[in-house]
């Protein structure tokens, strides 16, 4: 990547899959910081052509200033390790941690340096968290998660992962080679992590105590960053690093026999069906009193037991889930959160979301709140009140509006920089809402334009950029396919005008020339049929100027609609009178025509009467 203003600036740009979205908290911390020694900080994000073409997202970052620590590896002395590794990995670290980030992509092939030089932390924020790391040199509470679901995790993480690079340059190779991640995860729960990584090998003492203090398997017990800028302080904390305890006989889940604690909390949340009725027997709450004599943590399982029994306003299956979710933090509050045969960390959902494969299950679990319960029985690891207060907003998010859009809005705000994954957009990388206009007008212009403009994807991703309440997103469903009917259209237009006050562009005439097709039919129900003559005429001129929010003026005016409302009871009162009145004079017609009758027969004797006087006159006279 080039910088115009100094293009000697050595600079590279990292693609961004676009369901693996890069770390927008992270970006944005590191972006109003000083830039962090030894470690490719992130200068900004961008989209531009990818290596095929295709508009693709990048993170802009410096350029490593040397060959990855893997590129021909070969044991480095232990002075080399503590001054041009250990101490500049531990300021970076340090750093981050001061800003409340941490790296989680520290491993041999993402570490630089120039030859003589000190080690550099390459760039982490283009994909999520820890999702490129192996078993090798995440935790196994980390590693044992989808690689989209390990979450920010602490720096102690990193401290972690750093005290492996170290075992790794020393020896010139990488420990439990040939083995698979499920094995050298299994290996690390049974034995520890120190012990499975430094097994028939030889490293020096002073590194040893450093590396198993790194290693610990409580996080509570690694060393801070601030300490290993003084590897001497940092071997004189000493950390009792036990195995786990192994039992006098395994019980068998999953088909394997299982001897120790943390190897029963993997295994119950990755067979969730076999578990849950090993639980409900008591077989497990047996085998962890008699095989393990670990009273306390049996009388543990008998309280989750019992809450799976007060739990009777859940049905079965969500009671079960609950059940084995607590207990499996009971067996080992450092494993990570399980959720019907899912692991995750819950600040993992967002990146989870995004991948798309596990959507039915994370939203039974926000639905259900399940991040809160998990917390409570994490003997206070997790701050229970933060996730009760997320799970809280989650789940109005889902409960704001139809489940299938409301799940995409879930994931467009979790993850601030997800493009859009709509079919109007494609192939363009939209990520912010103000790229959505310009990019959707271009989609109209084509040779074939789309009934609508707008999908449930797209309806989605506005509201999370725009930031939308509940009772604002656009009040009615969506149709899966096919126009969207004239009120809903309307919705639309204000929805579009919005954006297009906030971002422009200032004109967008096919955008309203189709929003303006589906919102004419609403003139029709105008009373006032000269108005209505003179409104298509502006709605059309509006059109034509790209003028979003005077058509939702025109066609949305309260006051006028209260003025044809008036005028049109005026008329309508009106036409009452003159048909009561018709109605009146049609009612009194009888009496009429008989008093004519009446009235005609006493003028036919009157002047019968006066032509028989007329006729004596004559005679008389």
């Amino acid at each position: 990547a080039i910088d115009p203003r100094d293009p000697d600036e050595a600079l590279m740009a990292v693609q961004v899959a676009p369901r693996a979205p890069a770390r927008a908290a992270a970006i944005a911390a590191l972006s109003t910081a000083h830039q962090l020694s030894h470690q490719l900080d992130p200068l900004g994000v961008t989209t531009a052509p990818g290596p095929d073409g295709v508009p693709a997202g990048f993170v802009i970052c410096p350029a490593p200033p040397g060959p990855d620590l893997a590129a021909g590896l070969t044991p480095w002395p232990e002075q080399a390790l503590i001054e041009r590794v250990l101490k500049p990995l531990a300021l970076a670290l340090d750093g981050l941690r001061l800003l409340g980030v941490t790296h989680r992509a520290i491993r041999a092939s993402n570490v630089f340096a120039a030859p003589g030089g000190p080690a550099t932390l390459g760039c982490a924020w283009a994909a999520p968290p820890a999702s490129g790391q192996s078993a090798l040199y995440d935790p196994p509470t980390s590693a044992c998660c989808a690689p989209t679901a390990r979450g920010d995790g602490r720096s102690a993480d990193d401290i972690y992962a750093l005290g492996v690079l170290l075992i790794v340059l020393a020896l010139g190779h990488e420990p439990m080679a040939g083995l698979s991640d499920e094995e050298k995860i299994r290996r690390k729960l049974a034995f520890g992590s120190h012990a499975a990584l430094t097994e028939g090998v030889r490293l020096p003492n002073s590194l040893l105590e450093l590396t198993r203090g790194m290693l610990a398997e409580d996080p509570e017990h690694r060393p801070p960053p601030a300490l290993l800028r003084d590897p001497l302080a940092a071997r004189t904390r000493r950390v009792a690093t036990r195995p786990p305890r192994r039992a006098h006989a395994p019980i068998a889940l999953g088909g394997q026999p299982i001897w120790h604690l943390p190897e029963l909390a993997l295994a119950c949340a990755r067979h969730p069906d076999e578990a849950t009725g090993r639980l409900r027997s008591g077989e497990i709450d047996a085998w962890v009193r008699r095989g393990l004599g670990d009273t306390a943590i049996a009388v543990r399982l008998d309280d989750v037991a019992r809450l799976r029994a007060a739990d009777r306003g859940a049905d079965p299956a969500t009671a079960d889930a609950l059940m084995l979710m607590r207990a499996v933090a009971v067996l080992d509050p450092l494993a990570p959160m399980c959720w019907r045969g899912t692991l995750l960390w819950p600040d993992a959902l967002g990146p989870m979301l995004a991948e798309g494969r596990n959507d039915a299950v994370l939203t039974d679990l926000v639905l259900q709140e399940a991040a809160a319960a998990w917390g409570a029985m994490r003997d206070g690891r997790s701050d229970t009140t933060l996730l009760r207060i997320e799970g809280r907003q989650h789940r109005a998010v889902l409960r704001a509006a139809d489940l299938r859009m409301a799940v995409r809005r879930l994931c467009y705000l979790l993850n601030p920089l997800l493009p859009c994954a709509s079919d109007l957009l494609r192939p363009e990388w939209v990520a912010t809402a103000a790229e959505v206009l310009p990019v959707l007008e271009r989609t109209m212009s084509g040779p074939a334009p789309p009934a609508s403009p707008c999908d449930r994807e797209l309806l989605a991703f506005i509201a999370a950029r725009l930031d939308f309440g509940p009772d604002e997103m656009v009040r009615v469903e969506l149709a899966d396919a096919g126009p969207p009917e004239p009120s809903l259209a309307l919705a639309l237009l204000s929805m579009f005008a919005r954006l297009q006050d906030r971002a422009g562009p200032p004109s967008l005439p096919r955008i309203a020339a189709s929003l303006a097709g589906l919102t004419r039919p609403l003139l029709d129900r105008w009373p006032n049929l000269r108005r209505r003559a003179e409104a298509e005429t502006t709605l059309s001129d509006l059109a034509r100027a790209g003028q979003l929010s005077r058509m939702v003026a025109l066609l949305d005016d309260p006051h006028q609609a209260a003025a044809d409302s008036a005028r049109l009871q005026k008329v309508r009162a009106a036409v009452r009178d003159l048909d009561d009145t018709i109605a009146a004079v049609a009612a009194a017609a009888p009496a009429r025509a008989a008093r004519a009758g009446e009235l005609g027969r006493i003028a036919a004797s009157c002047l019968g009467a006066a032509s028989l006087v007329g006729a004596v006159a004559r005679a008389v006279f």
